[in-house]
């Protein structure tokens, strides 16, 4: 499955409670916000200067780690939310493992 974006031009952006914690995000491309983003008002990735360089943590699966230990989720919802973003991400098979994970891994029919 081809992503819609490359981890080395992906945004996350992402909401947060008083706490710190996510309450929503959502990943784009390099550019403008667009209405949906807009709302958002922290941001990690290609926006960076040092970009996703692939290294562990400067990479999709080390951005979802940074936030899972620093900030936490304010709700299953978020963390879920976040988890599905990252399945937009090309080469982020990984994502959709851990989907598999919280929601369960869908039964096969051979």
């Amino acid at each position: 499955m081809r992503g819609e974006f490359k981890p080395e031009d992906m945004v996350l952006v992402w909401a947060a409670d008083n706490q710190g914690r996510v309450t929503g995000a959502r990943i784009r491309g390099l550019g403008p916000d667009t209405p949906e983003t807009r709302v958002f008002s922290k941001s990690w990735g290609a926006c960076n200067a040092d970009r996703m360089d692939g290294s562990p943590l400067e990479s999709p699966l080390g951005l979802l780690s940074k936030l899972a230990v620093r900030d936490g989720f304010a709700s299953e919802q978020a963390r879920r939310e976040l988890i599905v973003e990252f399945t937009r991400v090309e080469g982020q098979a990984w994502a959709q493992e851990l989907l598999w994970e919280v929601d369960g891994r869908p039964e096969r029919d051979d």
